[in-house]
Parts: structure tokens; C-alpha cells; sequence
């Protein structure tokens, strides 16, 4: 059974949040959000927009890149050293 998640991570940059958001998710074993994922996809959100209505728009759209387990996670950047992630997972 497919799941959703949606992860506020920080780190130096969007690549040191996703490897730190990953460890943390695989720490708390079994993993069931980023520490499924193996890449992530920046996403752009127009000024204005909050970044969890653009990630649950993207979860819903059955064309988004992100959309299905297989599917890269999404990044949205929230403030300085702040990143939103979200995807689609399919636990063990």
C-alpha cells in the first residue's frame, strides 16, 4: 500500500537536508519517508504560495513527476537552511 509524506528538514543546503532528512527517517526504523527515497526534484513556488498546498497539489496530480512510490521526492525551499520534502513511499 502506497503512503504519502511531507518532512520539513534542515540543513547547510537542499542536498545535505536530504541526506540528513533520510537518516533520520531510517533511524526510527522501519523507514517510511525520505530513507525510501534514493533522489529528489527541486520544486519552484510562486511568491505567496505555502509550500504544503503546492506539495499536496503535486501528491494529488497524477502527472507530476513526483507522483507513485517509484517517483523521485519533491524539494521545496522554505527559508535559509529550511526544506520541505514530499513524496510517495511503499513501506516494507
Amino acid at each position: 500500500m502506497t503512503t504519502t509524506f511531507i518532512q520539513t528538514v534542515t540543513g547547510e543546503d537542499h542536498g545535505d537536508a536530504f541526506l540528513s532528512g533520510g537518516l533520520q527517517d531510517m533511524a526510527s526504523y522501519p523507514p517510511r519517508g525520505l530513507g525510501l527515497k534514493d533522489r529528489f526534484l527541486l520544486v519552484d513556488r510562486a511568491p505567496g504560495q505555502h509550500p504544503e498546498e503546492v506539495a499536496a497539489r503535486l501528491l494529488r496530480d497524477e502527472t507530476s513527476p513526483i507522483f507513485g512510490a517509484r517517483a523521485p521526492a519533491g524539494c521545496i525551499p522554505v527559508d535559509r537552511g529550511v526544506y520541505l520534502f514530499f513524496g510517495w513511499t511503499m513501506p516494507a
